[in-house]
C-alpha cells in the first residue's frame, strides 16, 4: 500500500484531494481506477476517456508543436499518430473477427492511456521497438503495391477523360435521331393518306417508305422518296 501511496502522490490533484479530505492518496487512486473501470464497462465512460486521452489532448499538443515549431514534440506526436492509426486498425480487426473478445474496451483504454502518457513517450517506445522493425521488413512490398495502385488510378483517370471527350463529340447524336424519327413519322402519315384517299397500291408505298427511311447504320445521309419510287417503277 505504501508503494501505491507514493505513486499516487505524484499526481498533484490526488495529493491536494488527500490533504483536504484526509483520505490516503492510494485509496483515492484506487477509487478513481474502480470508477473508470465501471464507466468503461458501461460503455459511455470508456468512449469519453478514449476521445479525451487518445484524440483531444494529443491533437491539442500537436497543434502547439506545429505552432511553435517544436521539432522534438513534432517527432514524438508524429510517432504517436502512426502508432494510434495502426492500433485503430488492429482494434477494428479484433472486434470484427472476435466480437465476443473479453474486456476489449478496458484493454483499449489502458493501451491508449499508455501511448499518450508523459507527452506520448509510450507511443515513442512502441514505435521504436515494434513498428519500425516490423515495417522495415515489408516496406518495399508496400511501396510497390502503392505505386501499382497509383498507376492504376492515373490510368483510370485518363480513360475516363477520353470517354468524356468522346461523349462530348457525340452529344449532338440524340438531336439527329429525333429529327430522323420526326421525318419518318411525317412520311408514314403521308403514305397512309395516299393509301386511304388516293388508292395507291400498298406495295408501292411500302417500297417508298422502305427506301426513304433513314438507315440505322447511317444517320448522316438521307434518300429522297422520288428516287426510291423511280427505282421501283423501273424495276416494274
Amino acid at each position: 500500500m505504501e508503494s501505491i501511496n507514493e505513486h499516487a502522490e505524484k499526481y498533484s490533484f490526488i495529493k491536494s484531494a488527500s490533504e483536504k479530505t484526509g483520505i490516503p492518496p492510494g485509496y483515492i487512486l484506487l477509487g478513481l481506477l474502480a470508477l473508470a473501470i465501471v464507466l468503461i464497462y458501461n460503455g459511455v465512460g470508456g468512449l469519453i476517456m478514449l476521445l479525451v486521452m487518445g484524440f483531444l489532448y494529443p491533437a491539442y499538443m500537436s497543434f502547439k508543436a506545429v505552432k511553435y515549431e517544436d521539432q522534438a514534440m513534432l517527432l514524438r506526436y508524429g510517432k504517436y499518430w502512426a502508432v494510434l492509426g495502426l492500433g485503430v486498425v488492429l482494434h477494428e480487426a479484433v472486434d470484427w473477427l472476435m466480437p465476443e473478445f473479453p474486456f476489449l474496451g478496458i484493454i483499449t483504454v489502458m493501451a491508449v492511456s499508455y501511448l499518450s502518457r508523459s507527452e506520448a513517450t509510450g507511443a515513442v517506445t512502441v514505435f521504436d521497438s515494434l513498428v519500425v522493425p516490423g515495417l522495415n521488413k515489408i516496406e518495399n512490398t508496400v511501396d510497390s503495391t502503392l505505386s501499382a495502385i497509383q498507376g492504376a488510378v492515373e490510368k483510370g483517370k485518363e480513360d475516363l477523360k477520353k470517354a468524356r471527350t468522346g461523349q462530348q463529340k457525340k452529344e449532338c447524336l440524340p438531336n439527329k435521331l429525333i429529327n430522323r424519327i420526326q421525318i419518318c413519322s411525317i412520311l408514314f402519315i403521308v403514305h397512309l393518306i395516299c393509301i386511304l384517299y388516293y388508292h395507291i397500291p400498298y406495295t408501292t408505298l411500302f417500297s417508298c417508305l422502305l427506301y426513304t427511311s433513314p438507315s440505322p447504320r447511317d444517320l448522316s445521309t438521307s434518300r429522297m422518296p422520288s428516287s426510291a419510287c423511280k427505282k421501283k417503277k423501273k424495276k416494274k
